[in-house]
């Protein structure tokens, strides 16, 4: 399915309140100006202002897509649309290290940006190939490596990459493996689920490690070595939510309990080098609820992912 810039523009709208601007520098006439000072973006005082929103309502989706729906975590494409505008500028590269089927290349095109990707898994690559060709990318433009994101990053090919071409990345946006919750949960698939329940067998797919902390740091090495490819003052996204995990009770039961990957991975990267620099709340108010833990024990549907940002600044760490 061909993906319409019309229709991305129309899904992330945002009907803000934009307060009065008397207390700072910027004044009321400036709204529908671009400061030529601006080296982040090419966004209106205006758009500036109603993308810092902390509170993300998300109400539509762009109609099905038959080959994404084959992988079994992804990301609509108004999420690296919505960002990618913001904290990029047009040619810039966009680096996703765990691309899956493509989604931030074809949000990255549809904005003039170019992208790489990583990818582990064959199928999800060929997945993403084929969107490529249905959405006009130019495969020149769009690269998608094929291998596990922290070897190829600790090996330094995303590195000589880089110097080959002569730039460093400029915005990186990505949703990581949520340790092993899919191969948790492959059991429960049904026929509406997509072909695919997890992300391989590979020992290198970080859902495969047998520890959460081991999993937890192993992704942190990842965003460190990132963060030595990127232009300084780039940004850094993870989407990412918290999630339940199933833990074995004394009395031979198996019972649910919240894990916080969200706040631990934050925590965590905030002690490397990238700067926390703020979060935002994707809602998903449309979701359909249903009756977990009733009527014995309380479990809230999760209905909103954490949009993770941190910031480089080599003058500050």
């Amino acid at each position: 399915m061909k993906i319409e810039i019309s229709d991305l523009e129309k899904n992330t709208y945002e009907n803000i309140k934009i307060g009065s601007l008397q207390n700072f520098r910027e004044n009321q006439y400036d709204l529908d100006k671009t400061d030529t000072r601006n080296r982040l973006n090419e966004l209106t005082l205006k758009e500036w202002i109603k993308k810092t929103n902390s509170f993300h309502i998300f109400n539509k989706k762009v109609p099905i897509d038959s080959l994404k729906i084959q992988h079994p975590a992804t990301f609509e494409e108004e999420l690296p649309f919505y960002y990618i505008n913001f904290l990029s500028k047009k040619n810039d590269i966009i680096f996703d290290p765990f691309i899956g089927t493509g989604t931030t290349s074809i949000a990255s095109n549809l904005l003039k940006r170019r992208s790489i990707g990583i990818e582990i898994n064959k199928n999800f690559i060929d997945l993403a190939r084929r969107r490529f060709r249905i959405n006009g990318l130019n495969l020149k433009h769009h690269l998608i490596l094929e291998g596990d994101c922290y070897s190829l990053l600790k090996k330094g090919e995303i590195s000589s990459l880089m110097e080959n071409i002569g730039e460093k990345i400029a915005f990186t946006i990505t949703s990581p493996p949520y340790y092993n919750i899919l191969k948790s949960y492959s059991n429960m698939k049904d026929s509406n689920s997509p072909l695919y329940t997890n992300y391989g067998d590979d020992p290198k797919n970080l859902e495969n490690k047998l520890d959460y902390n081991q999993f937890l740091e192993a992704l942190t090495e990842i965003f460190k070595e990132i963060y030595n490819l990127m232009k300084n003052r780039s940004y850094l996204l993870i989407n990412v939510k918290n999630y339940y995990k199933k833990v074995l009770y004394k009395d031979g039961n198996k019972n649910q309990e919240i894990q916080f990957f969200a706040w631990d991975l934050a925590k965590s990267i905030s002690m490397t080098k990238w700067i926390p620099c703020c979060e935002q709340i994707w809602a998903y108010p449309n979701k359909f609820l249903f009756p977990f833990g009733y009527p014995f024990l309380y479990l809230a549907n999760i209905t909103h992912s954490y949009n993770l940002i941190f910031y480089k600044n080599t003058l500050k760490k």
